[in-house]
């Protein structure tokens, strides 16, 4: 998996592709609660949209939600990762691999917003 992570003011872009036809199959925005402080769980409202076909919506919404809630800014992320014949353990690796993902672009973003 690959990703490429882009601020655009205040907000964020993510792309995450991989397997072994990178494309966009699904797109999600999250956008956080402005109540959510660092005392409470601090959560965000998800819209997606997945291109018939795709089930890529799982990646973008996972990367969207908790990316906007950890930095408390709108996050929008195209999402499209292609294994053929993929298995039950294929598929939980994908997701392991996209909470590192999140972890490391969350990382990475807050020394951009030095949060």
């Amino acid at each position: 998996m690959s990703a490429s992570l882009q601020t655009i003011g205040e907000d964020v872009l993510i792309a995450v592709w991989g397997g072994t036809l990178p494309h966009i199959g699904a797109l999600a925005v999250a956008i956080p609660h402005p109540e959510s402080t660092p005392e409470r769980e601090r959560s965000s409202t998800v819209l997606q949209f997945s291109f018939p076909g795709h089930r890529d919506e799982v990646v973008a919404r996972r990367v969207a939600e908790r990316v906007a809630s950890a930095l408390q800014r709108t996050v929008a992320v195209s999402a499209g990762i292609h294994i053929p014949d993929i298995t039950p353990d294929g598929i939980e690796a994908v997701l392991a691999n996209t909470d590192a993902l999140i972890e490391n672009s969350i990382i990475v973003l807050r020394g951009k917003y030095h949060d």
